[in-house]
């Protein structure tokens, strides 16, 4: 992801069923990129409501540096 896109988007989709409400925990932490220097770590809850599966986007915000040299990735864990 170029810094200039402003975020990283994540779709994440319900599957093998709608029935009933449904929500899931993530959390954004360092993978070789480090907050709060190359991007902002964050957490949440992504809620399905019933019936609902189209996907949800997840948005991490990197921070915009003037020169990027390296590759950077940060991991994102869903947990329930």
């Amino acid at each position: 992801m170029k810094e200039s896109c402003g975020f990283a988007t994540i779709e994440v989709e319900r599957v093998d069923g709608a029935d009933g409400d449904v929500s899931v925990q993530w959390i954004a932490r360092n993978g070789s990129a480090t907050s709060p220097k190359d991007y902002k770590a964050d957490e949440g809850v992504l809620k399905f409501h019933h019936g609902e599966v189209r996907p949800t986007m997840l948005r991490i915000l990197p921070v915009l540096q003037t020169i990027t040299v390296y590759i950077y990735s940060f991991v994102v864990r869903f947990y329930i």
